[in-house]
């Protein structure tokens, strides 16, 4: 998909990289032009005039190609997609799944929130790339943040980071450094780790260095504030937290707690992002306690989490052979990830339901026929699936 480097020029060294999750950040600065929307109207094209009230759709698709990005919700009877909304070309749309059967797609023109029926409740504005690095749900799943990468010749690294409600609120404010460990809080606060680097370093050249990081908390214009924490290596991954505790994990292997202004700092076996060690897409997801998958075109899935204390594991699964996959929370705790294989351009691919904590526990969502000459790019399941483990 085009970059429109013109608009943005760091995005040809991002989208080169295969995971924009861990991008390091640089030039840390307190985030600044906030602002705080009732709902309003999505200025996607609505391409369906046809009431989503009592559907039984369960998979909710995102398609695109250079030209446009569109949401679709599949058909359990024959695959096929009906369109629910459409806008400009996105180079890395997101999905989260929230509360009672909601979901949150992000894109190129915004955030829009889709009830359980699929009707539209609210849509905030987004930036005209879709160039999405971070999502994330509150722990009681009625509300997603997402970061936008919008950064360009004077600020690199800056960050759009856009905050939407099941209740049809909307909440925007801007980074200048890149977002790590964002986490979204019950009571409406959003966090995110920042580390000040001498220069940016999106290869990884950084990893290792001693940073202070800070702590920034928004929820509204008047309620912005950043916290300088004990000096420690850049955060790649982490958790942000919603109270005194934050973790990340830095990639020269620094597992580092701060809790109470303690810093705790331990050496952990980290894992190589797995389309760094094979070349396969991987998608990553963050449960409301802070786990974060991944899983490869070859099954293999690989967590870590933050909570209580750091641990990293790696298993293989039967789920191979895989194009993509979405993993995203559900505000309850819980994390649920949807893989799908094949080649669209040759016919219907399958959809497949998997427990990223449990990989034998799946579900079988059918298959997917995408309109002529679109990809999917990302997809959840409405609701709770019932997945069947031990196969």
């Amino acid at each position: 998909m085009s970059a429109q480097t013109g608009q943005h020029p760091l995005f040809l060294s991002l989208v080169a990289l295969a995971l924009p999750m861990s991008l390091v950040a640089a030039c840390s600065s307190v985030p600044a032009d906030t602002t705080v929307a009732e709902p309003s109207g999505s200025p996607m094209e609505m391409t369906t005039g046809e009431s989503t009230t009592g559907r039984d759709d369960r998979l909710i698709v995102v398609t695109g190609n250079d030209d446009a990005t569109e949401v679709g919700s599949v058909s359990p009877s024959d695959g096929t997609v009906t369109t629910l909304t459409s806008g400009p070309g996105s180079i890395r749309p997101a999905i989260v799944r929230l509360a009672d059967g909601a979901v949150a797609v992000a894109e190129s023109s915004g955030v829009t929130v889709f009830d359980a029926a699929l009707a539209e409740i609210t849509h905030a504005g987004g930036d005209a790339t879709g160039f999405v690095t971070d999502s994330v749900s509150s722990e009681d799943g009625h509300g997603a943040t997402f970061a936008y990468a919008v950064g360009d010749g004077q600020y690199p690294d800056r960050h759009l980071i856009v905050t939407v409600t099941t209740d049809g609120k909307t909440f925007t404010t801007t980074s200048d450094s890149v977002p790590v460990g964002l986490t979204r809080c019950a009571d409406g606060h959003i966090a995110w780790l920042e580390a000040a680097s001498p220069a940016p370093s999106f290869d990884g050249g950084e990893l290792g260095k001693d940073v202070a990081v800070s702590r920034i908390t928004a929820s509204g214009p008047e309620d912005i504030r950043s916290e300088v924490l004990p000096a420690g290596p850049a955060p790649v991954w982490g958790r942000a937290g919603c109270d005194d505790t934050v973790s990340w994990v830095s990639g020269d292997g620094t597992a580092v707690t701060v809790d109470g202004g303690e810093a705790t700092r331990t050496t952990v076996d980290t894992f190589r992002p797995a389309s760094e060690v094979r070349g396969i897409d991987t998608s990553e997801g963050t449960a409301a306690d802070g786990s974060i998958h991944r899983i490869s075109g070859d099954g293999l899935v690989e967590s870590y989490t933050f909570t209580p204390e750091p641990r990293f594991r790696s298993v293989g699964s039967e789920l191979t052979g895989i194009a993509g996959a979405t993993v995203t929370g559900d505000g309850d705790g819980r994390a649920l990830g949807v893989a799908w294989g094949g080649d669209p351009s040759t016919g219907p691919f399958s959809v497949t339901a998997f427990d990223p904590d449990d990989t034998t526990c799946t579900a079988d969502l059918g298959t997917v026929a995408l309109p002529a000459g679109m990809s999917l790019l990302a997809a959840t399941v409405l609701g709770e699936p019932e997945l069947s483990c031990g196969r």
